[in-house]
């Protein structure tokens, strides 16, 4: 009961009329990993599109290979980021720290 009443005081903390450039400021400060995740991607498809024509397989078969790589990549670091989050969560549980103390 008491996270649903942290949640609603979060959110009266936000102002009404903020910016696009604030919002995203905002959402990547509270969680940075999609950050990541996105520009990870990003570069990972960048980079196989850039090296399409030196590639040794047909073209359907090559970009199936850079599709499941750049999955790949992007559900490591949503793993990674849970298994963080879940070591920090039981370290505090263990030393006896709220998670709004950090």
């Amino acid at each position: 009961m008491a996270d649903h009443r942290n949640e609603a005081m979060k959110m009266r903390d936000i102002p009404k009329d903020e910016s696009r450039l604030s919002k995203m400021m905002r959402k990547i400060k509270k969680d940075p990993a999609v950050v990541v995740g996105m520009t990870g991607w990003t570069g990972l498809v960048g980079y196989g599109l850039y090296n399409i024509r030196k590639r040794k397989t047909s073209l359907s078969l090559y970009l199936i290979h850079l599709r499941v790589t750049a999955q790949v990549f992007a559900i490591g670091c949503m793993v990674s980021v849970v298994g963080y989050r879940i070591f920090n969560h039981e370290k505090n549980r263990f030393f006896g720290k709220s998670d709004d103390e950090e």
